[in-house]
């Protein structure tokens, strides 16, 4: 049939129509939710406003239904009276009494009285309101300003009470006292001014009503370098939900977590108390420490009882996360089956003698400053010969912690790239969580500033040995009140408390999947071995002693451009210098990071007239005399004239290849070594004729010293090329002279004392 529904052309306008009605209505309805937001937002900081708004629309609507009403009842009359007396079957009207009898159509009279007889409909409207206000206030908006579950149970308590209500009040409707809910636009009605008025009091009383919350306890958190990326992203997820893993409806705790310049800096700062020192260059004073082994918490509570200090008081160690250490092979270098083979099966030493086999060497952290590099050396120590233990120990470039080892690693290899070489041939002993953070690229931006952003990571293959240590950062609390009687203090009793709920939540599976994204493991999850104390100290000795001396100029640029840095760089050297990083030389005890063995000097360049360079702190022994007196030797730094950073190299090649080795017990050849904070030289060959090429092939590299000798040329920059700044060519930048060296080039931070030190650390002999 032609006008059969069934028939497909028929149906598509009207199938369009329907999708584009759709289509519009959800439109208007997305706006009309942001438009709403938006009017709730601003009525919820100018109440007034909305209580006349509110008052406005309940007397409108109420309003526009009397009239509704009054109109329905004059219809009715004027119907009556056209067409006579209602027939006997018209339906039964209720009494405005509700007395039940059935009523004659009213007397014209009837309706003029009508507006007045209805304004209480206007009153109990008003009425509902405004007693939905307050029961929205001070239940709903009560409940939601103490807890999110106690606001969710008072709402669907309030709304199943409005529920009932109205079902009973519908059920029994035609009763005399519910009759004034006939017609049933009268429920209605009811029903959207007691929503009206229960979300606006629930509004206001969730703002009105929150306690007071006091000021949140400061729980800073002192963790190693090695776990500091895990138990940063753990704290971001505690703040997250923190209200609710506390149960209270503040905020009550500011979790801060950093990390000391090195592990060794973290247990000498703790058993000397947390001096000036330790806050200038760590940060706060720890409540909660989470160093990288248990090891650590022994060392220091052996200090702290050899000195007999009751403070800080170390709370039982509690392993909250693990990661063993790992062989870290550059992807380029693991070209062989058999360094894969090791990967199931193979000790310590029998990757160390795979790689050996292919001419890999084997870069670590340093032992005296980190965990990581103790543990690597105890463990390797224990199988190899001293001519293995001495070529670990020569390249005398030794980081603070993993991070910095393969950041270092990193930068190298990528300025090898730009410069057409091929990178070291180095594996790398340190962390797993350091190596998935690596190849994550989570060592570029602030943990690895020399890294170039946006360029690809150094990727590598972790090779877990059968024997590896591992680190289990234990979770330990620092109880730094001293008197007993104290302890229960409510202060303290609060902080105790509040650090005991961060631990069980640490070891909650939310504490752990947030440990884990870190790169850290669930404790309990490594099966390597721990060293003896016995084996740790050995090796360490033998470490120390299979270690070359240090020889370190920094050399600081005083040209004019340098002016404004120079207050900052005096200070940073004074500070690196003076105090020094601390470095293990036994279990328990530290020391600087240079030592008697060690040399050092400050110089500046240019120098004044027509010299190179002037020595504020002339070359000689590291005494403790000597660098205590740098910050004095400084005070006289003064810009002038323009740089010469290649005529410098040139004589700081002569003075550090002129000096006898410094009393290594073997009588090997020192590790030399000149750190430059500059912004660079503006011109490509200096007034001595010295260049890029001359500086970095002739002067640097003289035939027949042995490579690890050889100077290695470190860059702190500074200006807003930092780097990149070049005198001529991209190639002759400072990048390129620290790499072309064996170096390093970074630019300058906030924190230059920090950077200062770890670079001195790093480049330290022993």
């Amino acid at each position: 049939m032609a006008g059969s529904t069934g028939d497909p052309g028929e149906r598509k306008p009207e199938g369009f129509t329907t999708q584009l009605f759709i289509l519009a209505a959800t439109v208007a309805t997305t706006i009309a939710s942001g438009v709403g937001n938006i009017i709730a937002s601003d009525f919820q900081h100018r109440q007034p406003l909305m209580f006349a708004l509110l008052a406005a629309f309940v007397v409108v609507l109420s309003g526009w239904y009397v009239l509704r009403q009054r109109r329905s009842r004059q219809a009715a009359l004027a119907a009556n009276a056209t067409s006579g007396p209602a027939p006997p079957s018209s339906p039964r009207i209720l009494s405005p009494t509700g007395d039940g009898t059935a009523m004659a159509s009213p007397a014209p009279a009837s309706a003029t009285a009508a507006p007045a007889a209805r304004t209480w409909v206007i009153a109990i409207m008003c009425a509902l309101v405004a007693a939905a206000f307050f029961v929205g206030y001070w239940t709903i908006g009560n409940g939601f300003a103490h807890s999110d579950a106690l606001g969710y149970l008072a709402l669907a308590g309030v709304l199943a009470c409005v529920a009932g209500a109205m079902t009973v009040a519908w059920l029994f409707r035609r009763r005399r006292w519910a009759a004034w809910l006939l017609p049933g636009s009268r429920l209605a009605m009811a029903c959207t001014v007691a929503a009206l008025g229960l979300s606006a009091g629930g509004t206001l009383g969730n703002l009105d009503l929150v306690p007071s919350c006091p000021v949140p306890v400061e729980l800073p958190v002192l963790s190693s370098a090695e776990g500091l990326a895990g138990v940063q992203n753990a704290i971001t997820e505690f703040k997250q939900d923190e209200r609710a893993i506390l149960h209270q409806a503040c905020y009550a705790v500011d979790l801060t977590a950093y990390a000391a310049p090195s592990d060794a800096a973290a247990e000498t700062a703790l058993e000397s108390g947390w001096g000036a020192g330790a806050l200038s260059a760590s940060g706060p004073r720890p409540a909660i420490w989470i160093p990288a082994s248990t090891l650590e918490v022994d060392t220091v509570n052996a200090a702290l009882a050899k000195a007999g200090s009751p403070v800080p008081q170390l709370g039982l160690p509690r392993s909250i996360a693990n990661s063993p250490l790992v062989i870290a092979v550059p992807n380029d270098l693991v070209i062989s089956d058999h360094i894969f083979g090791a990967d199931a099966s193979g000790s310590m030493e029998t990757v160390y003698r795979l790689l050996k086999k292919d001419g890999i060497s084997l870069g670590l952290p340093s032992p005296g400053l980190s965990e990581t590099g103790l543990l690597g050396v105890a463990q390797l120590y224990r199988s190899l010969l001293l001519e293995d233990e001495r070529a670990i120990a020569a390249p005398g470039d030794f980081p603070a912690d993993s991070a910095a080892l393969l950041c270092a690693a990193a930068q190298t290899a990528q300025q090898a790239q730009a410069a057409g070489r091929p990178p070291p041939a180095t594996a790398y002993l340190v962390s797993a969580a350091a190596a998935k953070m690596s190849n994550s690229e989570q060592l570029t931006g602030d943990a690895c500033p020399a890294v170039t952003a946006g360029a690809p990571p150094l990727p590598l293959t972790a090779l877990p040995p059968s024997d590896a240590p591992y680190l289990d950062f234990p979770f330990t609390t620092l109880n730094w009140g001293g008197d007993p009687a104290t302890q229960l203090a409510g202060g303290q009793e609060q902080r105790e408390r509040y650090e005991m709920d961060f631990y069980q939540w640490l070891a909650s599976p939310a504490g752990l999947a947030a440990l884990t994204a870190g790169g850290l493991g669930a404790p309990g999850s490594a099966t390597g071995s721990r060293p003896s104390d016995g084996d740790v100290r050995s090796a360490l000795k033998h470490f120390t002693m299979a270690q070359a001396p240090a020889h370190v100029l920094v050399a600081i640029d005083d040209s004019g451009p340098m002016e404004p840095y120079l207050p900052r760089i005096a200070a940073a050297t004074a500070g690196a210098l003076g105090a020094g990083t601390p470095a293990r030389t036994s279990p328990g005890t530290t020391r600087g990071s240079l030592g008697p063995r060690d040399g050092f000097g400050v110089w500046a360049f240019p120098g004044s007239n027509s010299a190179t360079h002037a020595e504020p702190v002339p070359f000689g022994s590291a005494t403790a005399a000597r660098l205590s007196s740098v910050g004095t030797s400084l005070n006289g730094l003064r810009a002038h004239d323009h740089s010469a950073q290649f005529d410098l190299l040139t004589d700081a090649a002569d003075a550090l290849y002129g000096q006898r080795p410094g009393g290594s017990a073997r009588g090997s050849q020192p590790i030399n070594s000149v750190i430059l904070l500059t912004d660079g030289d503006s011109q490509a060959e200096d007034p001595g004729s010295a260049n890029f090429v001359t500086a970095t092939r002739i002067a640097l590299r003289p035939p027949g010293l042995p490579a690890q000798s050889r100077i290695k040329v470190f860059v702190i920059a500074f200006g807003p090329a930092g780097c990149a700044q070049a005198p001529d060519r991209p190639a002759h930048s400072l990048a390129a002279l620290a790499t072309t060296t064996g170096g390093t080039c970074v630019n300058a931070s906030g924190d230059l004392t920090r950077q200062l030190s770890l670079l001195i650390s790093q480049v330290a002999g022993g």
